[in-house]
């Protein structure tokens, strides 16, 4: 009676159903398992306390931040981005007798579970031929690549030009390679 009563309607019918709905649906629960257990990925590296100071067009201004590596492992810093500037590198004083010398520098590591401050004296990011003016309270978008290839997205507040060098004592030569 239920077959017949289905075939009249055309909506219900007896359908065996195959073996590989199920296989799927065990797969895609065991997916979806793994994704929550999981979690989202978080960044293994992170910018703090990141800024920037004021300078007009045209000119240069030096970034300051701290990179926190949440890794195990140490990660290497490889190139530094930002649309703000013509020109972005990444800088370290040095002492050459009795004259300080800038050197630049092409790859940095920062140790695994570690925090490494960029200020001069030690490794700075410098951003010359600024596109716009930096004013006080300003944002300057900043991407810093990782040899795997991982951005590290930095936001980084403009601040009074005076306060550059202010963090003296807070920078942390990186270990270059």
């Amino acid at each position: 009676m239920w077959r017949e009563r289905s075939r009249c309607l055309g909506v219900f019918k007896a359908v065996r159903r195959p073996r590989s709905i199920y296989l799927i649906t065990i797969v895609f629960a065991a997916a979806l398992a793994t994704l929550i257990e999981c979690g989202p990925t978080r960044q293994s590296v992170v910018a703090q306390t990141a800024w920037v100071n004021a300078a007009p067009v045209g000119d240069t201004a030096a970034l300051s931040m701290t990179l926190t590596n949440h890794d195990a492992h140490p990660v290497d810093i490889v190139d530094v981005l930002s649309s703000s500037a013509k020109s972005v590198a990444i800088f370290q004083h040095f002492r050459d007798g009795d004259t300080i010398r800038t050197a630049l520098l092409r790859r940095l590591a920062i140790p695994g579970g570690a925090s490494s401050t960029f200020a001069p004296p030690g490794p700075h990011v410098m951003l010359a031929g600024l596109q716009r003016e930096l004013r006080l309270g300003d944002h300057v978008r900043v991407t810093v690549i990782l040899a795997d290839g991982q951005p590290v997205d930095v936001d980084a507040v403009v601040r009074p030009g005076s306060q550059i060098m202010a963090t003296h004592a807070a920078a942390q030569p990186l270990a270059t390679r």
